[in-house]
């Protein structure tokens, strides 16, 4: 619903809140130490998320940023939630479940859609299957593991690579431009990305 109400930079942007969210989280309840250098990390990508997707003009609508927050608190809410999880049960497991109650919630809403399968070709049910199997089910048990692993406000960083890895798909593949700005960003990314996790490898080797 609020991608439908709002521009594709405008969502991104709001998506690239989360780490913040859960740092302010974690002031109250304490479930993830993070770093001086992390937290500046989170600041910094949020910046670079916004010189990439920024310079979009067109029309918002405020029903749509109150839908994008609320995405954003329930991906917080998940975060929080499948890491305490994850270090009980197996990923996978974890995994699985969760995409079961996924599919008893919203599967009675295909009977309001008007669903017209006959107009259905080959590759969108290709598109459909790589969604379900890669981008999801894959996806979302790395994503958990990653939970597990790094935690929630580092694992929800990585998330901020995303309109990065689309604007180069999109100069590699689809001829389109991107500019001065837009390069200042993912270089931002990428950058404060790489000293997060130079930060976390350096203290395992502490501890070895």
């Amino acid at each position: 619903a609020g991608l439908q109400r709002l521009q594709a930079s405008t969502s991104t942007l709001i998506l690239a809140l989360i780490p913040l969210v859960i740092i302010f989280v974690n002031r109250f309840t304490k479930t993830e130490k993070l770093s001086r250098m992390k937290r500046i990390a989170v600041i910094g990508s949020v910046v670079g998320v916004a010189l990439v997707v920024g310079g979009e003009s067109g029309q918002n609508d405020y029903l749509g940023y109150f839908f994008m927050f609320i995405a954003v608190l329930c991906w917080v809410v998940f975060s929080f939630q499948t890491t305490r999880l994850a270090h009980k049960y197996d990923e996978t497991k974890v995994a699985a479940i969760q995409a079961l109650v996924t599919l008893a919630s919203f599967t009675p809403f295909i009977f309001f859609q008007q669903i017209d399968l006959t107009i259905m070709e080959p590759k969108h049910w290709i598109n459909l299957l790589f969604l379900g199997i890669i981008a999801s089910a894959i996806g979302f048990v790395l994503y958990n593991t990653a939970l597990k692993t790094i935690g929630g406000t580092v694992s929800s960083l990585v998330i901020n690579f995303i309109p990065v890895i689309t604007l180069g798909f999109g100069y590699m593949f689809l001829s389109e431009t991107m500019t001065v700005t837009q390069l200042t960003g993912g270089v931002l990314i990428m950058g404060f990305m790489a000293l997060t996790m130079m930060e976390d490898f350096n203290f395992t080797l502490r501890k070895e």
